[in-house]
């Protein structure tokens, strides 16, 4: 799945602003309505350690969390059944 999620993330940018809050948004929809099943991103299992980087396991979100946490960033991830995956990267636009 690794590999799946990492390809469909090169595809469309359907939307970038700033929200209200003053984060900017990214809005990542794959090209096709046949993207797998995504788990959502858990947070509980990123781990903090004193002088070293988020840590988690890639089926977690964990890939995304050693850019995105750094950067007191967001990710959501939407998916529905026959629809494909909406990822959301909220970063702040002064962290």
């Amino acid at each position: 799945m690794r590999d799946t999620v990492e390809r469909e993330l090169t595809g469309d940018v359907h939307l970038a602003y700033l929200d209200s809050d003053g984060r900017v948004l990214r809005v990542l929809r794959p090209a096709t309505a046949s993207a797998p099943e995504l788990p959502k991103l858990d947070a509980s299992a990123v781990d903090v350690r004193s002088g070293h980087p988020f840590e988690a396991p890639a089926e977690s979100g964990g890939d995304a969390w050693r850019v995105i946490a750094p950067h007191h960033g967001q990710v959501e991830i939407r998916t529905a059944p026959g629809t494909g995956a909406t990822f959301r990267i909220l970063l702040p636009l002064h962290p």
